[in-house]
C-alpha cells in the first residue's frame, strides 16, 4: 500500500515538473521571438534614418559621395559600439564561474556530482572477481 503511494506521488511529482517545464520552454519561445522581431525591426528603423539622412544630407547641397561616406561613416561606427557591447556581454557571461551557479541553486552542484561519478564509472574498465 505504502509503496503505491509512494509511487503515485512521485508520477505526480514528475507530471507537475513535466507542465512546469513545457510553461518555461513555451514562455523562453516566446521571448526568444520577440527578441528576433524585436531586432529586425529596430534594424528597419536604424536603416531607414541613415536612409533618411542621406537624402537629407544631398537634398541640403552635399555632394552625394560626401554624403555616401559620411553615412557609411556613421553606419560603421554604430556598428562598432554594437560589436564592443555584445563582447563585453559574452565576456561577462562567459565570466560567470559555476561557482555562482552551484551557490544559488544548491542542488545543481550534486546534480553534477552524480553526473560526473556516472561518467567515471562509464569510462572505468570492467573489473573481473576472482572468487
Amino acid at each position: 500500500m505504502l509503496d503505491k503511494l509512494i509511487g503515485l506521488t512521485t508520477i505526480g511529482s514528475t507530471l507537475a515538473g513535466l507542465t512546469m517545464l513545457q510553461r518555461f520552454l513555451a514562455g523562453v519561445t516566446g521571448v526568444l521571438a520577440l527578441t528576433v522581431v524585436s531586432a529586425l525591426m529596430s534594424g528597419l528603423i536604424l536603416m531607414g534614418g541613415f536612409i533618411t539622412a542621406y537624402f537629407t544630407l544631398v537634398h541640403y547641397g552635399v555632394e552625394p559621395m560626401l554624403a555616401a561616406l559620411t553615412v557609411t561613416s556613421a553606419t560603421c561606427m554604430v556598428t562598432a559600439l554594437l560589436i564592443i557591447f555584445t563582447l563585453i556581454k559574452v565576456r561577462r557571461l562567459k565570466e560567470m564561474s559555476q561557482h555562482h551557479l552551484y551557490r544559488d541553486v544548491p542542488s545543481l552542484a550534486h546534480i553534477g556530482d552524480i553526473a560526473s561519478a556516472f561518467i567515471k564509472g562509464l569510462k572505468a574498465s570492467p573489473v573481473t572477481r576472482r572468487d
